[in-house]
């Protein structure tokens, strides 16, 4: 043996070698040992079967040694294949010989290390896509994980109070990244606390709200739109499909019907739901108008392929710089091309949500998320969702067990919802059918209150609206509303730079219907332009409309006095009635009578339930102000009728902003608007408003509000009593008051009340009187009175100040009374509490529209609070409540207004049997009686209410077919 190869078996290598032999020995050994043992267990087996006897066989079957045989050439096979594979693997070496590593020699040895070191690298190449693929794996679950998370944030970031609020999340410090690290851990925490609390905040809402409101599944989204729906949906999909299917397949049967595809793609998370498509498909899957389970996944992967190539093609589109990323202003740009028109603050804040590196883009991923939450609440906060379930229950009706609004009441829903100065809108919107609302190629427009068939067709029965429905339906509100603001902005920029200065703002407003003043234009600017350059772009026009819209033309800190006055006086349920909006008019010093608030009270309840909620009683509170600036406006011009020349007058511009008035001739417009007044307030209110002299308009309007405050003050003092009513009641206070003492006691008190109805007869008159006169008392002084001119407390003397309340609280009782008594009179007829609610409102109104009509005067109203219409009137209430009436009808109705008047005033069940008996007298007793009978002039509720009831027990017109309260 060479000396070299001496040295090498001396060496570590001669160790693996030895092994190497020592390893191939064993193996030898280990088989011979295991073909003995095969050979042995076999003829054991052959043995024993001897032994059993032989039965007949049923069937034919392999033996045991056959099938032994074959499973050990299957063995056989599958190691010859498994060694084949590893000589390969070991033939990809060029230089590799394997009948080399049988030898002893020193170039069998390199071969054997070779192959060892071949083997072992192959493994590792294993091991390493092994790895690569777990960590692939990982990454996707990380990112599944984060934007789940991030999902979640944005879905809480809809839940503000105040819609002024914006996520801090872009404000963390990068100047020390310590400080910057800790910000992360404290933003990481705040994140938890805010999720949380949203989660909270969603189990207590109803079922229909929390279905809306609960963030989408976004792992199972995010891998329908990352994976291949045409070769197989992955199971958790499948069994969300399956799950969809059980709910909205037809009751009894085993398929989807066509027309509830809508709600079903809208329930698994689709975005881009169109009607067109839709029918595409389903003409590919079937050729029936309904589909099986295995029908609906084939259908789904055809849709699921559809909205990946959508919402990609999108992407890519807006994605201009081709950074794989979106801009705040690109994903804008995508969401309006898809048929929303999102307002900047709420984007923004759904933007910084799922922006979780604050870069302000958004990748693909980060982009689908914002797109589920918004698409998931139709573009609307959770607060705005909450307050529209409100009105969804005001005007719904239960229909199998679900709430459903139904068709012929969706305008008014939608008007009480986004505010009378939507009703044109809220009414074009309901007459256009529902299927222009699925053909428009929008991921908001999913479903309304009507289905077509696949051959378009209307199917019947579907003439109302779930919650979601609902939704969807307020979403196309909120598009026209927008639509409707960047026509009045492009006819309004009429120096076309794409910007709106506060003189073309004001145009805006008053051709809207109102009566902007220089504070309103400002408070408008403050809130939305950030810049401060005095103009708006159309971006803060739009939020600056809705920011108007939101209080009605009033300012933020008139609108925070109004809303803490309406808090002060609402019920549990979030409203006022007609006798708490008196007081809180009285309360500020006006004087206005219980028929004038029923007019207004009918003008502005949206929903007929004779009650007001906070957006009606600020359009209330509206058409007051509007009232006020049109009477200041009245007498500004009749001032500057009375000093400018004739020919200058009519060349006047009413809106020109520097006409004004003197100050001198100021006398004229204030007597005008019967503002009492003496020279020395009005000279130095004139120093305080006027500008070089004289008083513009705005100016003008700031000295009247100032001097109507003064005198309501004065009138709050005084129970909002006109003086000449003070001074009538002075005088019957100091004829009972006979000692002049200014006092008096519980003996002269009852000369003074019992013509106002109230006597002290028994203990219980006693009692009624003192806490009389404990709420006069706690009214005078919270209205400004002097303490010892309220008196003591727990004392039955009165001074003329709390005398004073004290009528009005009689007066108020009087008039609460009254109003109990004309819908008692209903409630005994049959109709139900609402039904009494909404025939009251109604009669309200036409009394009030009428009254414009004939343009009646304000005399009318004073203490007259007993609303009436006269007999034509009336006929056009009765057409309006059922047009099917005919003109022969309504003069039945009217003719029957007389005998109906005479009955007495109905008390009891028996009474309203006898009504009826009444009316289905012989018409020649009719004749006889109606020439006894005087003609009826004025119809009251009561006898509104008695020929309602008698048309419904008639039936005229299908009465109880159009009778829907």
């Amino acid at each position: 043996m060479p000396s070299g190869a001496r040295d090498l078996s001396s060496t570590t290598g001669s160790t693996a070698w030895r092994s190497f032999a020592d390893l191939g020995r064993c193996a030898s050994k280990i088989n011979k040992a295991n073909d003995s043992r095969a050979s042995s267990k076999s003829s054991r087996m052959r043995t024993k079967s001897k032994g059993l006897p032989s039965l007949p066989p049923i069937v034919p079957v392999h033996s045991f040694d056959q099938i032994l045989h074959s499973a050990q050439q299957r063995a056989a096979r599958r190691r010859a294949r498994e060694r084949k594979e590893k000589d390969n693997d070991l033939m990809q070496l060029p230089f590799l010989d394997l009948s080399l590593a049988h030898r002893h020699t020193i170039k069998g040895y390199r071969t054997f290390l070779a192959v060892v070191e071949h083997v072992h690298g192959k493994e590792e190449e294993r091991s390493e896509a092994r790895r690569r693929k777990a960590e692939e794996e990982q990454k996707k679950a990380e990112e599944i994980a984060r934007m789940t998370r991030l999902t979640l944030l944005a879905t809480s970031a809809l839940t503000e109070k105040n819609e002024e609020d914006v996520l801090t999340s872009s404000a963390i410090s990068k100047h020390v990244v310590k400080d910057r690290i800790m910000t992360q851990e404290q933003k990481r925490k705040q994140e938890d606390e805010t999720i949380k609390a949203a989660e909270i905040e969603r189990e207590k809402d109803p079922e229909e709200v929390a279905e809306i409101l609960k963030p989408p599944d976004f792992p199972a989204i995010i891998d329908r739109l990352n994976s291949d729906p045409i070769s197989g949906f992955s199971d958790r999909e499948l069994e969300r499909i399956e799950e969809q299917f059980q709910v909205y397949k037809t009751p009894g049967q085993s398929d989807v019907h066509a027309d509830r595809l809508y709600e079903l793609l809208a329930s698994l998370g689709y975005t881009t739901i169109e009607e067109e498509m839709i029918r595409k498909i389903m003409s590919e899957v079937t050729r029936y108008s309904s589909l099986d389970l295995s029908e609906l996944i084939s259908f789904l992967a055809r849709y699921a392929h559809f909205e990946q190539a959508t919402i990609r093609k999108s992407f890519h589109e807006f994605d201009t710089d081709e950074s794989g990323e979106l801009s705040t202003g690109e994903v804008q740009a995508v969401l309006k091309a898809m048929g929303c028109s999102p307002f900047k603050g709420t984007l923004q804040r759904l933007i910084d949500a799922v922006d979780d590196d604050s870069s302000g883009t958004l990748d693909f991923n980060e982009f689908i998320s914002l797109l589920l939450v918004y698409r998931q609440t139709d573009g609307f906060s959770h607060k705005e969702i909450r307050q529209m379930y409100r009105t969804f229950c005001r005007f719904a009706v239960v229909d199998n067990n679900v709430k459903k609004v139904p068709q012929y009441r969706l305008t008014t829903a939608l008007i009480f919802e986004f505010g009378a100065q939507a009703a044109d809108l809220a009414r074009q919107l309901a007459k256009q059918d529902g299927r222009s609302m699925r053909r428009a190629k929008s991921l908001w427009m999913m479903a309304s209150s009507r289905r077509t068939s696949l051959n378009g067709t209307e199917k019947s029965g579907s003439g109302s609206l779930t919650f979601r429905q609902f939704v969807t339906w307020s979403r196309r509100m909120k598009e026209g509303e927008i639509n409707e603001y960047v026509r009045q902005f492009q006819r309004f920029d009429q120096s076309q730079d794409g910007v709106l200065d506060r003189s073309e703002v004001k145009q805006v407003l008053k051709k809207m219907g109102y009566m902007p003043l220089r504070s309103n234009i400002q408070d408008l600017f403050q809130a939305v332009d950030a810049d401060g350059d005095g103009t708006v772009n159309l971006e803060e026009y739009l939020e600056m409309m809705d920011y108007f819209k939101r209080w009605d033309g009033f300012t933020g800190a008139e609108a925070a006095e109004l809303s803490a006055v309406f808090k002060r006086h609402a019920n549990m349920d979030g409203e006022i009635s007609t006798m708490q909006i008196m007081d809180i008019l009285r309360a500020s010093g006006r004087s206005t009578s219980l028929r004038k608030i029923q007019q207004l009270v009918a003008k502005v309840d949206v929903d007929e339930t004779h009650s007001l909620d906070f957006k009606e009683f600020l359009r209330l509170m509206r058409l007051l102000r509007e009232e006020e600036l049109g009477q200041a406006r009245q007498a500004f011009m009749l001032t500057l009728k009375d000093i400018l020349p004739k020919e200058d007058f009519v060349a006047l511009d009413p809106d020109d902003e520097n006409v004004a008035i003197p100050r001198e001739r100021l006398q004229l417009p204030v007597r005008l608007l019967e503002l009492q007044t003496d020279m020395v307030e009005l000279q130095g209110l004139a120093d305080r408003y006027a500008i070089d002299a004289a008083l513009d308009f705005d100016s003008f309007v700031n000295l009247v509000d100032h001097l109507r405050r003064n005198r309501q003050a004065r009138k709050k003092k005084q129970a909002s009593f006109e003086d000449s009513e003070v001074t009538s009641l002075q005088s019957k206070f100091s004829f009972v008051d006979r000692d002049g003492s200014g006092e008096i006691d519980r003996d002269e008190i009852p000369r003074l009340l019992k013509p106002m109805g109230m006597e002290l007869k028994s203990k219980d008159d006693q009692r009624r009187l003192m806490a009389l006169i404990a709420d006069a008392r706690r009214w005078a002084a919270e209205c400004g009175v002097p303490q010892e001119e309220c008196g003591k407390h727990g004392t039955a003397i009165v001074r003329f100040p709390v005398f004073l309340f004290m009528c009005r609280l009689l007066q108020r009782e009087k008039e609460a009374k009254a109003l109990a008594e004309e819908e008692e009179e209903a409630r005994i007829l049959g109709f139900a509490e609402v039904q009494v609610k909404k025939l009251h409102s109604k009669f309200c109104f036409w009394v009030a529209r009428m009254q414009e009509e004939t343009e009646a005067s304000e005399s009318q109203d004073g203490q007259d609070f007993n609303l009436t219409l006269s007999v034509d009137g009336f006929g056009k209430l009765c057409e309006h409540i059922n047009p099917r009436l005919s003109s022969e009808e309504i003069q039945d109705i009217t003719a029957a207004l007389p005998k109906l008047h005479d009955f007495p005033t109905i008390r009891t069940e028996a009474h309203v049997e006898e009504l009826m008996k009444v009316a289905e007298e012989e018409e020649e007793t009719e004749a006889v009686e109606e020439e006894l009978l005087p003609e009826v002039q004025q119809v009251s509720f009561p006898l509104f209410v008695r020929s309602m009831k008698w048309m419904l027990e008639r039936n005229l017109g299908q009465m109880q077919d159009a009778f829907k309260l």
